[in-house]
This record gives C-alpha cells, sequence and structure tokens, in this order.
C-alpha cells in the first residue's frame, strides 16, 4: 500500500512539473527543425548538463529542454557474471527537464521508472549484488527476478549576489524492490537518499563551486521459504566467494543493511574566447553495517567500508566550424570489510546480541578506472548543429580483491580502446535523422586468480561462483554496434523520435551477448 501510494505521488507531481515545463517554453521556440540537434549537442558536451553541483547552473550556457521517453532493453547470451541475469529485459519510463525562469534561477528534474524481468539467476538477495558489500545471503538455485526501480532528482539554483555569488541544492530518491520466484525466495527492497547543498563564486572568466555531500542507504532481504518440508542452503557470504552456511528451515529470515555517506566536491571552470576548461572532484567516505535479525534482535555480522574518489577534466577548444572535446575521467574505490561475530545473551540484565570478537580487513578490494575521450565534431554556421562527429576513447580498468587468510584473490587489469561515428542530418519535411557507429576492443592483462575452498567435499560455490566470475573477468572481447534515430520536427520545435540501438559483444572463447535498445521519445 505504501509503495503504491508513493507511484501515485510520484505520477502525479511528475505530470504536473512537466505540463508546467512545457507550457514556460514551448511558446519561446521557435519553428526550427535543427532545434532538437541543438539539444544534442548540449547534452553531448555541456559540462554542468550532468553536474551535481547545482549551484554551478546559473553561470553556465543552460538550454531549457523537455523529455519524455519510453523504452524496451534487453540483455541475452553467455556473457555474465554469476550474481547477473542470462537474460533480462526491461520496460523503462523516463522524462526530464529544466526552466530556466530568469538569468538568476534555474530548476530541473527527472524521474524514472522501470520493469525488469531477469531470467537465471543465482547467488543473489540484492537489487544490486554488485554494489560493494561482500556481507551477502545467497543460495545456488537457478531462479527468476522481477524489480521495480523508481528515482527521481531535482536540480535548483538562485542567484544570492548579483553576478558573483550562487546557491544550489541537488536531491535524488531511488526507490527499488524486488523478489525471486522460487524457494527460498528472498524479496528485497532497497532505497538510497542524496543531498548535495552547494555554492559558487563566480570571478568572470573563472569560476569556483564547492559543495557536502551526503548520502543515506537501506536495504532490507527476507527470505521466505513456502515449502517448509524441504530445506535450503544459504550462503552467507564474507567476500571472493568465502562463506559460512545455514540449513534454511524455517519460514523466514531477515537480513538488513544500512548505511551512511559524507564527503563533499569542487568544481572550477575557466573560460576565455573559443578556450573552456572545467574540472571537478568528488571524495565520499562510505560506511554500511550489516544485521541479521535473530531472536527477535539485531545481531550484527559485519561492516562495509569504501573511501571513494573520482574527478573529471574537460577541455573544450572551438574553432570556426568544429569542436575538439577532451575528458580525462579517473575513479578510484577502496574497500574492506570487518567480520563480527556476536554471542545472544539471554540474561534478564542483557537479554541482546553481544561482540564476542571483531576481524577487521580480511577482505579488501582495490577498484580503479581511468578513462581518456577525445572527440572532434563539426559545427554548424551558429555552432549549435553538429552534422558529423567522431570519438575515440581509451579506458584503463583494475581489479583488485583478496581474503588474505584463506589466500584467495583475483587481480587483473585491462585497456579498452573504442570508436564511435556519428552523423545527424535532416532529410526535408520536417524529419530528422541521426546515426551511429560503436566499436569496442579488451585486452585482459596481468590476470591472476586463486581460491582456497572452505569445504572440499562441496565445490558448488567455487565452481558455480568463483570460477564462473574468473572466466568472465579474464576474457579478451570486442563488441560492434550502433544506432539509429528517425524523427519528425513540429512547427513549433518539438520533435518525436524512435530510436533503435543494437550491440553485439563476442569474447575470445566464445562468450557472447546481445544488447538491443528501442525507445520513442518527444522532446519539447
Amino acid at each position: 500500500m505504501i509503495l503504491f501510494n508513493i507511484r501515485k505521488i510520484f505520477i502525479a507531481f511528475f505530470c504536473f512539473a512537466f505540463a508546467v515545463l512545457g507550457s514556460s517554453h514551448a511558446k519561446a521556440q521557435n519553428n526550427n527543425d535543427e532545434l532538437y540537434f541543438h539539444r544534442l549537442l548540449y547534452k553531448q558536451t555541456s559540462f554542468d548538463y550532468n553536474s551535481i553541483v547545482a549551484s554551478d547552473m546559473i553561470y553556465s550556457n543552460n538550454q531549457e529542454f523537455s523529455d519524455i521517453a519510453i523504452k524496451y532493453s534487453g540483455e541475452y547470451g553467455t556473457y555474465h557474471r554469476p550474481q547477473t541475469a542470462k537474460n533480462q529485459t526491461g520496460y523503462i519510463f523516463d522524462a526530464q527537464g529544466c526552466v530556466i525562469p530568469s538569468e538568476k534561477i534555474y530548476m530541473g528534474g527527472g524521474f524514472h521508472f522501470s520493469q525488469n524481468y531477469k531470467n537465471s539467476v543465482r547467488f543473489n538477495s540484492l537489487i544490486d549484488p554488485y554494489r560493494g558489500t561482500p556481507y551477502q545471503l545467497a543460495d545456488s538455485t537457478d531462479s527468476n527476478w522481477r524489480i521495480q526501480n523508481y528515482s527521481m532528482w531535482t536540480k535548483l539554483a538562485t542567484e544570492i549576489i548579483d553576478k558573483k555569488l550562487s546557491a544550489g541544492v541537488f536531491l535524488s530518491l531511488n526507490v527499488a524492490r524486488g523478489a525471486k520466484m522460487i524457494d527460498p525466495r528472498p524479496k528485497s527492497n532497497n532505497n538510497r537518499i542524496e543531498a548535495v547543498p552547494s555554492l559558487t563564486l563566480n570571478l568572470g572568466k573563472n569560476r569556483i563551486g564547492g559543495a557536502f555531500v551526503y548520502e543515506r542507504f537501506n536495504e532490507l532481504t527476507n527470505f521466505i521459504l513456502y515449502n517448509t518440508s524441504e530445506t535450503q542452503k544459504i550462503y552467507a557470504f564474507k567476500g571472493l566467494g568465502q562463506y559460512t552456511f545455514d540449513i534454511f528451515s524455517t519460514t523466514e529470515r531477515e537480513r538488513r543493511y544500512d548505511g551512511h555517506g559524507i564527503g563533499g566536491m569542487i568544481s572550477y571552470r575557466y573560460r576565455e574566447n573559443n578556450f573552456e576548461i572545467d574540472i571537478q572532484g568528488k571524495y565520499t567516505n562510505y560506511g554500511e553495517e550489516v544485521s541479521d535479525i535473530e531472536n527477535n534482535k539485531p545481531r550484527l555480522r559485519g561492516k562495509y567500508f569504501s573511501d571513494k574518489y573520482f574527478a573529471i577534466v574537460d577541455f573544450k577548444l572551438y574553432g570556426d566550424n568544429f569542436l575538439n572535446q577532451i575528458k580525462i575521467i579517473p575513479d578510484i574505490n577502496k574497500e574492506s570489510g570487518k567480520e563480527i561475530i556476536q554471542i545472544y545473551n539471554s540474561s534478564e540484565n542483557v537479554n541482546a546480541w553481544q561482540t564476542d570478537s571483531e576481524a577487521p580487513n580480511r577482505w579488501k578490494g582495490n577498484k580503479k578506472n581511468f578513462k581518456a575521450v577525445y572527440s572532434l565534431k563539426s559545427l554548424s554556421s551558429d555552432k549549435n548543429y553538429s552534422p558529423y562527429g567522431i570519438e575515440v576513447g581509451y579506458q584503463n580498468k583494475s581489479f583488485d580483491e583478496k581474503y588474505e587468510v584463506m589466500d584467495t584473490y583475483i587481480n587483473f587489469k585491462n585497456n579498452i580502446i573504442s570508436l564511435s561515428p556519428e552523423m545527424n542530418t535532416l532529410l526535408g519535411n520536417h524529419l530528422l535523422a541521426s546515426f551511429k557507429l560503436n566499436g569496442e576492443y579488451c585486452i585482459v592483462t596481468d590476470f591472476n586468480a586463486n581460491y582456497k575452498e572452505r569445504e572440499e567435499d562441496n565445490p558448488t560455490v567455487k565452481e558455480m561462483f568463483f570460477d564462473k566470475e574468473t572466466d568472465i573477468l579474464s576474457q579478451n572481447y570486442y563488441s560492434l554496434g550502433g544506432a539509429a534515430s528517425i524523427g519528425y520536427s513540429f512547427d513549433n520545435g518539438n520533435s518525436l523520435i524512435m530510436n533503435v540501438d543494437y550491440k553485439y559483444l563476442r569474447t575470445e572463447n566464445g562468450f557472447y551477448r546481445h544488447y538491443p535498445l528501442i525507445s520513442l521519445s518527444y522532446n519539447f
């Protein structure tokens, strides 16, 4: 009932918000078939478009827009990690937009809903088993998941000292729920809240911003056993396939995840004539407690910690009829886990679980991702429309996880190169078309892995989880794909766009994956 009411609130709020956004700037648009491509170039190249430092928006080259889209997505094939689906489909509704009532006010927001059907899933009791925590309850039963996701965000900014200082806030809420269809039937619900208040100082050619970051996460997982005559083996993962296990024969088992994160962001921009550089950095310290409900009391099982470092450097150089853009993006996540053993004290004075021992840093993770992208776009005479473009990318990923006491580890590096040409054109009679090709090649280097079994007479986790994980992560692969869009531009500048996107991935050992995506969007 609560989720149903939330859904009604979301729908009512965004129907009203986008009706306001549409009416607020539809009158200002003229009869211009290129307007859709103007917005497309803005979304592709604007640094602030995806930034969560909202106060920066006051001193940015913004465009008003509203987008509503319905989508179908799919993933099919043998190339997938062991806790993800062999096949999955999703039905998606997206809406977003912004309005600029004056030079001193910026308002933006968005809403997302998706219904996902994930088939043939193992070792999973969470909405997203790869979000970080190693402390997961899992079973080896092959089953299907049904997951719903709701999210909404808003970005608001206003100037508080004329031409000098602005304030803003970014707020987001993400809610998801999912359930497995076969015993032991985990049912999970989670929510994440993020708040980022910010200030920006404008110094003419220079712009300096700062923000405080707060996030709150909660996930509750219930294992439900409908057929109590057949017991189920539950693995309590501790990282990299290391586990303890229980025989689950009662009707329900509950696990709770409670996390908090705090951090900060800085942003800097220098702009002069046809040159612009944007720099942004973010640090977040996050901690999460994992507890089971036993004897109607919380029993602490572990703690997950992470330090996240993220930065982006964006260079733009404009010519008479071209735009050069370079992005450099380092992303680092240092993780660790603390195992906690508690014993129940049933005395009248205590009647609670008490900590007997703690084992910090038994599991450690270190993930690094460095990405560099160069793009060259041709520009129309007004520099708002790009008929042709090409993008070249390089990515280096390193993945290092270990569970030292059991001498279990995975570490590797891979290098990914990509190439993406695109074309945007007017076909006449208000018809629009876009075409894009995508190619990618990945080479894995320095791959090492080792697993020490807890139960040598029960190789289930080793063979179906750890070995599967190493098989997938160690693969060199290539992918080929493309996207084609056809649209109609109305007299008032609004447009209706049909897009078909497809990617095919294949590895050196014959694993493969298909990624189709179909969408219908209305832009105004």
